[in-house]
Parts: C-alpha cells; structure tokens; sequence
C-alpha cells in the first residue's frame, strides 16, 4: 500500500505472511480490527496475501471480524475472491464471511469470484 496509509504493524507482517510476527503482536495486544485509511484490516492484508494463510487463521481465531467492510464497502471475503484465494475463501465463510454482502458497487464475493474466474 502506499506510504503514511495508516497500515500497524500487524497490516504489514499479515501482507507480508509472517505469521510468527503476526502472532506476537496479537499476543500484545494489536487490534486485529484496526482499519487503515481505506478501511481494510489486517484480515483484508491476510486474505489477499500470497502467504498469508496462517495469519488469516489466527486472526479469525482472535476475533477478527469476518465481515467487515472497507470505506468501499468489501470485506475479507471480497478481497479473497478477487485474488482467487480458495482456502481462505472457505475459511472466512465457514467463520460466519456473508457471500451475499455488497460493496458500494452493488457487487456481492460470488459476482467478484465470478468476474475473476475463481471458485468460491
């Protein structure tokens, strides 16, 4: 993301799949549900993430709320369709993610995964 975008500590180490890190900070008590200035949350960075399976877990096994939604309107579940994210997809779902929630656009994670060609 861009410089001074308000990204903790936990945004970056769960961006960058470092969930050792990642696990530290929510052991001292980062807040897994800090948005940035966009409004995406750590789990937002963990679900897109090329590595960021094992952080998206134990965010959502801290309390990371699955659902929720960016200045845009997408939520985690969103952000893993549109990068083909399968696992995480079925993760956040099997934790309570909506697939009929709708960003600003009006664009629900099944018409996202579906515009991208990806399973859901």
């Amino acid at each position: 993301d861009e410089p001074n975008s308000f990204n903790t500590a936990l945004h970056i180490a769960c961006y960058m799949g470092q969930d050792a890190v990642a696990n530290e900070l929510v052991n001292y008590g980062s807040n897994v549900n800090q948005p940035n200035e966009k409004g995406f949350t750590p789990l937002h960075f963990a679900a897109v993430s090329t590595n960021g399976a094992l952080c998206l877990e134990l965010l959502v096994n801290n309390g990371a709320d699955v659902n929720y939604q960016s200045k845009e309107g997408k939520s985690p579940l969103h952000m893993a369709a549109i990068h083909g994210r399968f696992t995480r997809s079925q993760i956040l779902i099997q934790n309570g993610g909506e697939i009929d929630c709708a960003d600003k656009y009006g664009n629900t994670p099944l018409h996202v995964a579906a515009r991208y060609g990806h399973e859901l």
